[in-house]
């Protein structure tokens, strides 16, 4: 019942500024959109038309908030079978991404190499699950190992409510939006270290998280980094057929303290989501899988004592509508943000350049990131994105998945795209049976 409250305490607080806006902006924005892409391709069609087709559409939609990376997620299950059982597990991800990227906003360059996860697996009962292990990060081309890391996980489970200690089930499998979460931490900061909440439930699901990116010692010379954030839905339908909720995210970013020895302002920022998703499953084993669609409403509040950043505040259009067959799919993602910045969201949906978050991939190169005063801005995003997605099955615990994303930047008139292959492996294999008092 405690987690239960704390999820609505967290919903009231991430949601309350923007809730006012989520009837208007359903009921309009959706058309407006949809206009807009048809106006930017210049279909010939009469508008009366138009309506009619999309008036089919909306029969078969199927919602998906985010692209479909199931393929990417290692869940710590828990199952009462596996009651003091030790297993050993293991962890793959092989990644090539290439980001054809020449605008001032995201950066262009390759990120190509592995991840290992080999640990050990203990169920001291029905509910609880301890894993212990190591992460390993390889980029080719990087004579180093470019981390090596101890993992850690203590789960809980009972029911509909679960905890977990430790490393978390992070990273993608959050099921944040794009402009809240970037793909690409998947490769770049793929370990979240804190505390975990969820609760899921036939009429709702929700899961509150705390992800402790840098400890702050006395008198370091640097400040402690702290994120967390909520993903959660409200199910309004929810059949074998058809799949109607509302989605509502959120993430938060505090970077400061008082024992550290720098004189730098700390830096709050919150990103949040509000939107609508509908399901309609068509024929799992057919061509044809299903047709999906999404909208939402996102948000951008720099609520630090000192504003540093170009925006204090900010706002976005995120949509997507595709269609799932059997040999592929294909998305079509539409992208308006207006001061738009997210210190864990994907670059090309930010209004200022990619370094300003000084993440991983810029901590890794060893050079002092530039002034933010120096870095490029663009207060408006537009992007129409088309992505061709194919992922397999090819053996037991193997996974392949290619991609392909063009896109085209409305306000600036280019044609950018990128495109990757990901292989991911995991298996557990039993050891043994351990019974202790």
């Amino acid at each position: 019942m405690f987690y239960t409250f704390l999820a609505l305490q967290l919903l009231f607080v991430f949601f309350a500024d923007f809730f006012h806006t989520t009837i208007s902006f359903l009921s309009g924005h959706l058309m407006y959109l949809i206009n807009k892409i048809l106006i930017y391709l210049r279909f010939g069609f009469r508008f009366d038309t138009i309506k009619y087709v999309l008036g089919l559409c909306l029969l078969t939609w199927q919602a998906q908030a985010q692209l479909p990376n199931a393929m990417f997620n290692d869940s710590l299950q828990v199952k009462p079978a596996d009651a003091h059982k030790l297993y050993f597990g293991f962890r793959n991800l092989n990644y090539f991404k290439n980001n054809e990227y020449f605008g001032k906003i995201a950066d262009g360059y390759t990120l190509f190499g592995y991840q290992l996860n080999p640990k050990l697996i203990y169920f001291p009962s029905e509910n609880l699950r301890v894993e212990a292990g190591a992460f390993i990060w390889k980029d080719f081309g990087n004579a180093k190992y470019t981390k090596i890391l101890p993992t850690f996980s203590l789960k809980y489970q009972r029911d509909s409510l679960s905890f977990v200690f430790g490393n978390l089930e992070g990273s993608l499998q959050h099921g944040l939006i794009e402009p809240l979460y970037d793909f690409e931490k998947i490769m770049l900061d793929r370990l979240e270290n804190g505390v975990q909440f969820a609760y899921k439930h036939r009429r709702a699901k929700v899961e509150t998280w705390v992800d402790w990116q840098r400890m702050l010692y006395p008198a370091g010379k640097y400040q402690e980094e702290i994120s967390g954030g909520l993903a959660s839905e409200i199910y309004l339908l929810r059949n074998n057929a058809w799949h109607i909720g509302l989605p509502l995210q959120a993430t938060v970013f505090h970077r400061g303290g008082q024992i550290d020895s720098v004189d730098k302002p700390l830096t709050s920022i919150l990103n949040g989501s509000v939107g609508l998703a509908v399901t309609r499953r068509l024929q799992p084993s057919g061509f044809w899988r299903a047709v999906s669609a999404n909208v939402s409403h996102v948000y951008y509040d720099n609520f630090s004592f000192e504003k540093q950043l170009p925006y204090s505040n900010g706002k976005g259009l995120y949509a997507n509508l595709s269609v799932d067959t059997k040999p592929f799919t294909l998305m079509l993602s539409y992208w308006k943000g207006d001061s738009y910045l997210s210190t864990r969201g994907g670059a090309l949906y930010q209004s200022v350049q990619q370094a300003w978050r000084g993440d991983t991939f810029y901590q890794l190169s060893g050079q002092s990131l530039p002034l933010i005063a120096n870095l490029a801005t663009e207060k408006t995003r537009e992007l129409l994105i088309i992505r061709l997605l194919h992922e397999s099955k090819l053996m037991k615990c193997v996974y392949f998945s290619a991609r392909f994303e063009p896109f085209y930047d409305l306000a600036n008139k280019k044609f950018e795209f990128s495109h990757g292959l990901y292989v991911t492996y995991r298996q557990n294999f039993f050891l043994k049976t351990i019974t202790g008092e």
